[in-house]
This record gives C-alpha cells, structure tokens and sequence, in this order.
C-alpha cells in the first residue's frame, strides 16, 4: 500500500469507514511498520503525523518524546545526522519536562544526542551531555550497568575525537569490563568496545595492540550476528585501515571491499560510512599509484558527502548522489569556493575533454560569484607557517570562524 493510500485511509476516512481517527499508537504503528518494510520516505511522513498528534498533550506526556526519537532514529540510521540532532534535541526538552533532573530515563536521550552532535563534529558541544549522562547513571544505576558503560564509551569517543587519548583509554577499558560482567564476553557491545580501543591505539601508532582487538571484535561479531551482519563493517573497515596504515595493502584491500558491501547493503548506498570507505579504499589506490582506481571512488565519496550536507540542489531541492539527472535540469553545487549553477543540456555517457564540456553544460553561474571567489582566495584567513606544528586552538577557532562564514554565505 502506497503511502498516499494510507495516509487517505488514516487520516481522512469518514466515519463510516473507520470507527474513529486514527490515535497517535496507530500512526506509530504504522511508521514502524512502514520502517521495518523498507518504506523509509513513508516512515518518515507517518512519524511526523505522530509528532503533530502530540501537540495538543500535556508537555509531561511521554508520548512526545517517545515520537520525536523515533524520527530522530529514521534519521541517524540513514546519516542524515542534523536532522537526526534536531529530533533528539527536541526530545530531550520534552523528556527533560517530563522527568526529575537525576533520573536515569535521562541517560539515553543524552548519549543519543551528544552522539550525533560528535558525528556532525560537534565534540566540544557534546562532552557536557556525555558527562552529564554518565554522572546520572553511575548515581543511580549503579557502577556496573551497562547504562554506564555506554556513556563511558560514548564520552571516551569525545575524549578521542579531541586527541585526548589518555583520558579515552581508560573509560573505553572500563565500559568493556562492565559490558563483559552484565553481557558476557560475545555480546556486540563487547565487540564494539574492542573496536572503539583498537582505533584509539591506532590513531597514537600503536598497531601491535590495535591489531588483536579487531580481530577479536570481529570474531565476535561473526559468531554473534553473522558475517554479513551491519556491525561486522566496523572493526572490518578499521582493520583494513590499520593495514593501510602499514603498507600492508594486499591485506587491506580485500577488507575495505567486504566493508564496503556491508554498508551499501545494510546502510545504503548514501549513507556517510559508505562515503569514508570508499575515500579510504580510493586513497588506498592512490598509494599504490592506481590513479585510475581511485578517482572513481573519490568522485562518488565527494558526491554523497556534498549532497550529505546539502551542497547541491536541482531545481531548489536538495538531493542525493543517486538521484539521476535529466536534459533541462538547474543543479546548484558548492565546488570549492563557488556556488555553481549549470543547466544540464545533454547526458554524458563517458567521461570528455573539457573543450566539450560546453556541450553538455550551461554554465549560468553569475559573474559575481567568480569575482568573489578570486577574491576570497586572496584572503588567508590564518597565516600559519611551516614549520610551526600544529595550529593552536586561537588558529582552529579562526578557521572555524572563517569557514562558516563561508558556509553562511552560501546558503
């Protein structure tokens, strides 16, 4: 049944037909459904139509929460992280109404929202929810629920994400010691922790202890879940990394390619975890000076990323990098520093010399905005000379400054 149908059935059948409007359980019902099937844009709509149901409810009703972080979940599962993060947001305010300050029914809406703030780069602004949700449930569940190993993880994910290794370490030790205790030793969460240690040994160079740790976790994983299961890609793409890390490319390669399988058909072909296996598998390529391998992936990486965050639109509509492309259609993309906007005149079955370009293309992007662009070019935001390590957070805070500014412009 389309979603059109149902919704004509749901939400404006007479009464003879229905015996009363449909209740927010049913439009929930019916979004759960819609997700388990596959139906992700109808999910999506029947989802909303709960949300619009609670509005006329008490504010401590937890229906409203309970709505919001569905559709928040719809969209952190496809990596549409931002609209995740403003659904979650909006549930924590909801569940904060409902709840005292200190209750652990707190704890999940915290992580889940620091979790997708961190995904987006937001660590900074993620850590106090993390710190705060590990303080409730070490306060009210005790030290050994895997309530708090959760937030242990997830706020050793900030420390590592901030180069803060130290801190990490003993926090992603801890969470796997508690999911050992309360799960046992071939529980997923167990893998996941192994997975989530050996990056943070890689990342300082620390291969030898990194390398044992994705094995194990993926020896979980596989006798837990299956070797096709959407966690093995995880501690399969991170190992492969390890062994890219090392030259060992033979090794690598066939790992970043199982990776990739299992997130195209788990996640989708869209989804931002496709989109760093394929630059790490093109980057791969690239080290071996397989130069006509590696532009492929890299091109389809930059493609799902751009759409990702909202860098091209075709006829003022955003879009994803599968969406096909038609004689007559208006694409506006930010290609570096300029916001273009070509009309498409034919479709190109192979790749061309740019001195034809101009045959598949119109170029209708204002003069301006080359102008600007050359212009901007010549304004370096931070003057950081070679040689002097790593910026300092005053030059980070600069080029942060200096970037959404750009960002802001381009909207």
């Amino acid at each position: 049944m389309s979603f059109a149908v149902a919704l004509v059935i749901l939400l404006v059948a007479p009464a003879w037909v229905m015996a009363q409007t449909p209740d927010w359980e049913s439009l929930m019902s019916a979004a759960q459904r819609a997700e388990e099937g596959g139906r992700l844009g109808d999910a999506e709509q029947l989802y909303a139509a709960a949300i619009a149901k609670t509005q006329g409810f008490d504010e401590k009703d937890r229906r409203i929460e309970q709505s919001l972080t569905a559709l928040g979940d719809l969209h952190g599962a496809q990596g549409r992280y931002a609209d995740a993060a403003r659904f979650y947001d909006r549930a924590l305010t909801a569940l904060e109404k409902a709840l005292p300050a200190g209750d652990p029914g707190l704890v999940p809406g915290l992580n889940r929202l620091g979790t997708m703030w961190r995904l987006q780069g937001r660590a900074p602004e993620a850590e106090p929810l993390h710190r705060r949700a590990l303080a409730i449930a070490e306060k009210t569940l005790g030290a050994d629920d895997p309530a708090v190993a959760a937030s242990m993880a997830n706020l050793a994910e900030i420390y590592m994400a901030r180069a803060r290794f130290a801190e990490a370490e003993p926090l992603f030790r801890g969470a796997r010691s508690i999911y050992e205790k309360a799960l046992g030793a071939g529980h997923p969460e167990v893998a996941k922790s192994l997975a989530s240690l050996g990056t943070l040994y890689k990342e300082q160079g620390r291969f030898r202890e990194a390398e044992p740790l994705y094995l194990q976790s993926i020896g979980i994983v596989e006798g837990a879940l299956g070797a096709s299961d959407a966690q093995m890609a995880l501690p399969v793409a991170s190992l492969a990394a390890l062994y890219a890390a090392q030259g060992r490319y033979r090794e690598a390669e066939p790992l970043f390619t199982r990776a990739l399988a299992i997130q195209e058909k788990t996640r989708g072909p869209q989804h931002p975890a496709v989109s760093t296996t394929l630059n790490e598998l093109g980057e791969l390529y690239r080290a071996q000076a397989r130069w006509a391998e590696a532009e492929p992936l890299y091109r389809r990486s930059l493609a799902i990323r751009a759409c990702q965050a909202g860098h091209v639109r075709i006829g003022g509509q955003h879009v994803k990098a599968s969406r096909d492309v038609h004689p007559g259609e208006v694409i506006t993309a930010l290609t570096g520093r300029i916001q273009r906007t070509v009309k498409v005149l034919a479709i190109l079955e192979q790749r061309v010399g740019a001195p034809r370009v101009s045959q598949f293309l119109e170029d209708l992007t204002p003069p301006e905005e080359y102008i600007r662009a050359r212009e901007e070019a010549r304004q370096v935001p931070v003057q950081h000379p070679k040689g002097f390590g790593r910026p300092t957070k005053k030059h980070r805070r600069q080029m942060e400054a200096f970037l959404q500014r750009r960002l802001k412009s381009t909207d």
